[in-house]
């Protein structure tokens, strides 16, 4: 079961690996970023392998450190490293530009862009709008207050249950906008152990928005959030069939070597390659 799988467990998979390959080992959180990178590295030189969490990636690097073993780095997500404190901080740990590696594709320009007329060509055209970057920032307007309120949970330690969240049972679709009183109904509902009221919790959330929204949207919006409400505003407001599924199948096939290039994590793992291994691992050249 990987949900038992240890940071113990996985630096001892690294040190079996390591010794049958010597290929440098990217360490990602799960299998959907290798089904992501994977098209983008260089096999001859390097390998994803997936870590099942965040925490494991870390400890296992932990360990990877003290143990002075070369040749692996790891990718985990954001979240909320620079808000809440700096996270973890390990040797040749690099973290993607925004929450998650999702968030991050679908801010990349052009990206949300390519995915619409990729997974709704048999809509008719007078269906989609003329200008897709403005739909892309309607639907990381309703995944904002979500964002916010995973940030609350995760600061105030409430333990709110928000993974796979129904986030379009919330939206009011005929405007379309979140409702924050059904969002945090539902997050409430979700979550019976949490230790504050309906009412603490909403006040949570009205005094955070105004201060989250200074920051930037974009920093707040959970890749899978914002793929499931992409794929929601697309079957109920432009009357597309698609899925959650086919969109993040989408996403994965719309990170080109172009939107890669232009990531902070591919600079600073391009020059960690170079140092080390004396060539970039990605395919992809920048410039």
């Amino acid at each position: 079961m990987r949900s038992t799988l240890t940071a113990d467990d996985l630096f001892v998979e690294i040190l079996m690996l390591r010794g049958a390959d010597d290929r440098v080992i990217l360490l990602v959180e799960g299998v959907e970023d290798c089904g992501s990178l994977d098209a983008h590295i260089r096999q001859e030189l390097a390998y994803t392998l997936p870590g099942h969490g965040k925490n494991r990636v870390l400890g296992a690097m932990q360990r990877v450190s003290s143990q002075g073993l070369d040749r692996v780095i790891a990718l985990v997500d954001l979240d909320w490293d620079g808000i809440l404190g700096d996270g973890v901080q390990c040797a040749n740990v690099y973290r993607t530009d925004l929450y998650d590696l999702d968030a991050t594709v679908y801010f990349a320009p052009g990206v949300v862009h390519r995915v619409i007329h990729a997974s709704c060509a048999s809509t008719r055209n007078r269906q989609l709008p003329t200008r897709t970057d403005s739909l892309a920032t309607a639907v990381a307007d309703l995944v904002f207050p979500l964002g916010v309120l995973r940030k609350i949970s995760e600061q105030h330690r409430l333990g709110l249950k928000l993974r796979d969240f129904p986030l379009d049972s919330t939206i009011d679709w005929n405007i379309p906008a979140t409702n924050n009183d059904r969002l945090v109904d539902i997050a409430l509902r979700r979550s019976p152990e949490c230790p504050a009221d309906k009412e603490a919790l909403g006040a949570l959330l009205a005094g955070e928005l105004p201060m989250a929204d200074g920051r930037s949207i974009p920093r707040y919006c959970c890749g899978h959030d914002l793929l499931r409400a992409l794929s929601a505003y697309l079957r109920k407001v432009v009357h597309a069939k698609v899925n959650k599924e086919s969109i993040a199948l989408a996403f994965r096939a719309a990170l080109d070597c172009g939107t890669l290039n232009q990531t902070r994590f591919y600079s600073e793992m391009t020059e960690w390659s170079v140092n080390h291994v004396g060539s970039s691992i990605w395919s992809c050249l920048s410039g």
